[in-house]
């Protein structure tokens, strides 16, 4: 019931294609309905968790067919002489990649920076509250075109368990985003 849409800000000669994604092995085309695209397990995990801790632009999800909804052939060597005839495609991708220099999407002036490092310090943040922190903050110094003042309160007492950081967390982000 999810959909992602990464942002491709490079240009490649590899097929795009949607990606449906079932909690269990499809094996058959009425399984899909008229889907017209590719099926696997694993791509609405992969952009869930790679979103959590990077921007659309910064998440590339490769995939290489191996079954054609036939998984009866499959082995561990047939799959991996698969990769092997596609590893210089894989290699000419992670090229471009390395080569690619992209800032973050919500870099944030270090002033402000300042006070990410304050509260992920002292509400013991967890990576993925962090960049939810950042992008709060980012929104806010582009709209006011400072942090308002406030914060600090929620950084006068160090956290002791993960209700209280989440809840303190909480009530920072009702702040920021109500300012």
């Amino acid at each position: 019931g999810r959909e992602y849409y990464p942002d491709l800000l490079f240009r490649h000669d590899f097929p795009e294609q949607r990606v449906a994604t079932f909690d269990q092995v499809v094996t058959d085309a009425d399984t899909v309905g008229d889907f017209s695209g590719l099926v696997d397990m694993e791509s609405t995990g992969f952009a869930a968790a790679a979103l959590t801790f990077m921007a659309p632009h910064q998440v590339v999800l490769l995939k290489i067919v191996s079954d054609h909804l036939n998984v009866d052939h499959l082995t561990a060597d047939s799959v991996s002489d698969i990769i092997d005839g596609e590893i210089s495609q894989i290699e000419k991708l992670i090229n471009i990649l390395r080569k690619m220099k992209i800032a973050p999407t919500s870099a944030v002036p270090e002033p402000e920076q300042a006070i990410i490092d304050q509260i992920t310090s002292a509400l013991r943040l967890t990576a993925a509250q962090q960049r939810i922190l950042r992008n709060d903050l980012f929104r806010c110094h582009l709209q006011f075109g400072e942090i308002p003042t406030g914060w600090e309160e929620y950084t006068a007492l160090p956290t002791q368990t993960k209700v209280e950081r989440n809840q303190r967390f909480s009530e920072l982000r009702e702040f920021l985003n109500g300012k």
